[in-house]
């Protein structure tokens, strides 16, 4: 009689262990995500940078994020990026007939979804 419980309840709620694997499944997503998305050409400059370290954990921290404000959960990570940014000025310079930084190496794009998930 135990065994029949075991079924039904079975059949009306999915068991802990497939939850889990959704959930991991879900994580593993973001972090190929936010591999991905890091491996860009399109941020190359700035993880190579003298605040490397900072940015790439900022850029990973957002793209995990699931805060119903996406990025609010990263502030420290943020404020840990700006502060570096602030200490090394010269390297996050701008040309200033074109706008474009100081030691940008060529134009790259990204695609889009790599950040925005869509």
């Amino acid at each position: 009689m135990e065994h029949a419980d075991e079924g039904s309840r079975s059949s009306n709620i999915p068991p802990i262990e497939k939850v889990d694997e959704g959930e991991s499944s879900d994580l593993e997503d973001l972090e190929l995500k936010a591999e991905q998305a890091l491996s860009c050409p399109c941020v190359a400059d700035l993880r190579e940078g003298p605040c490397g370290k900072e940015f790439s954990e900022a850029f990973v921290c957002f793209i995990k994020s699931t805060a119903e404000h996406k990025g609010s959960d990263c502030v420290e990570s943020f404020l840990n990026m700006q502060a570096c940014m602030l200490e090394f000025p010269d390297a996050f310079s701008r040309n200033e007939s074109t706008g474009t930084p100081k030691q940008q190496r060529k134009e790259v794009s990204c695609p889009e979804n790599l950040v925005t998930g869509q």
